[in-house]
């Protein structure tokens, strides 16, 4: 069955709540859309089927600035079978309402307040694997918020343009969005999952016991100093002359055909992606789809590390961590890693393969990598130009310090946000400017 909601232009289609009389409806792939259309397509429904109840609800808002009066909310049902039936034999009523907006004039302009920006709507990638996957909202949401959700649950592969409306007295409503992908597992599959193509399954932090202790590096090192330098402890047989990285070839930069659809050469992040699509470090989550916004794990990010440095995976078999089990499309980096002193992991035997990595995380990986590779991580300036720079941990300032130095750090030039989980639009940003 199809409804079609067509609605004043003054209005705005914020949320649309299903009430399961029919089971979840199928959104419109544009939110914004004006007539909006609802689907359901409940294969278990049956001819005889008697039911009476609320089908959906959707919730408006109206600007400040709109004028007193009654704005009409029209539902019509298009022509679509339900059942095997024509929809003028179903007893079916579609009621039409309106939103009214009173203006008072002697009433005291309402001061709202806004949300706070750690309020986030993450998206993530998911394998196929015929479960129900979500996206939800995280951070410290005030007392009495409801959150209206539309197009954040799916279970078959595709990408899901999921939108997320917060609303709290006293607040101005905030719309968040984001992109659930679900990928078709490849027949063989991949070699290496996690990074070309699926690219894993990012998931939640880990709860509280699991976390690092108060002032603990959250790869489990006390002082940010890296000691590892030059050749030393490499078991790869690869290296690399000492402070060298391979450069970019701008030939082949010039020759690369963009196959994303979300990358234009307008974004701060294009010439990122061609370098780290160029190089195999890490695909899309499609044929036509970077998403550039979606987060990593911890997995991925050495994964695309040790890619970068040319790692044999079959060189590293075994696995320092009780959580990386051997024989995963990741452990023969994270064991490289962890063997030459890149990672460190959580100080109790366990390296969080899952958890996300955050931006001042990667920046200390990556300057433990440049110490490997013997090059210079002194750092003389400092982060006091940033306004969130006391948000840094103590045990990254070091790593984040020289990172922003040498233009591998990503940031707005105004906030660090170190503790925000990087997105692979900000990795391959960050494996570009080290490689450059």
């Amino acid at each position: 069955m199809r409804l079609s909601v067509a609605y004043d232009p003054a209005l705005t289609l914020t949320a649309v709540e299903d009430k399961g009389l029919l089971g979840e409806h199928i959104h419109s792939e544009d939110p914004a859309s004006n007539p909006y259309i609802l689907y359901w397509n409940n294969n278990t429904l049956t001819e005889d089927l008697t039911a009476t109840g609320v089908l959906a609800e959707l919730r408006f808002t109206v600007p400040a600035s709109a004028a007193a009066g009654t704005y009409p909310v029209t539902v019509a049902w298009g022509d679509f079978d339900i059942c095997s039936a024509d929809m003028d034999e179903v007893p079916f009523r579609a009621e039409n309402g309106s939103v009214t907006v009173t203006v008072r004039e002697d009433a005291p302009p309402v001061q709202l307040k806004e949300f706070d920006p750690s309020v986030t709507f993450p998206g993530a990638a998911y394998v196929y694997d015929g479960t129900e996957k979500t996206l939800s909202v995280s951070g410290d949401l005030p007392e009495g918020t409801a959150v209206y959700y539309t197009n954040h649950t799916g279970t078959e592969a595709g990408v899901y343009h999921a939108t997320a409306v917060l609303s709290c007295p006293g607040y101005r409503d905030k719309t968040l969005t984001a992109d659930l992908v679900i990928t078709a597992p490849a027949d063989p599959a991949p070699e290496n999952p996690g990074i070309s193509g699926s690219e894993g399954t990012p998931t939640p932090q880990p709860p509280a016991e699991e976390q690092p202790a108060s002032g603990q590096n959250p790869d489990g090192e006390q002082a940010p100093a890296v000691q590892v330098s030059g050749e030393e402890g490499r078991t790869d047989g690869q290296n690399p002359p000492a402070g060298s990285t391979e450069k970019s070839d701008p030939e082949s930069a010039a020759a690369w055909i963009n196959p994303f659809s979300d990358v234009h050469e307008a974004d701060p992040f294009y010439e990122a992606v061609r370098f780290v699509n160029q190089r195999g470090l890490f695909i899309g989550v499609s044929d036509t789809q970077f998403a550039p916004s979606l987060t990593m794990t911890r997995a991925m990010f050495v994964t695309v590390l040790g890619r970068l440095a040319g790692v044999n995976p079959e060189a590293y078999p075994a696995s320092s961590f009780s959580d990386t089990a051997p024989g995963q499309w990741y452990s023969a980096y994270v064991e490289w890693a962890a063997e030459n002193g890149i990672v460190l992991g959580y100080g109790s035997g366990k390296f969080g393969p899952d958890d996300l990595v955050t931006k001042e995380q990667a920046a200390v990986i990556i300057a433990r990598y440049a110490a490997y590779i013997g090059q210079s991580i002194a750092s003389v300036g400092s982060l006091a130009g940033y306004a969130d720079a006391e948000d840094v941990s103590v045990w990254a300032i070091d790593a984040v310090t020289w990172a922003a130095e040498n233009h591998i750090y990503v940031s707005d030039g105004i906030r660090l946000t170190p503790r925000e989980p990087a997105s692979r639009a900000v990795v391959a940003m960050m494996m570009h400017g080290f490689a450059e």
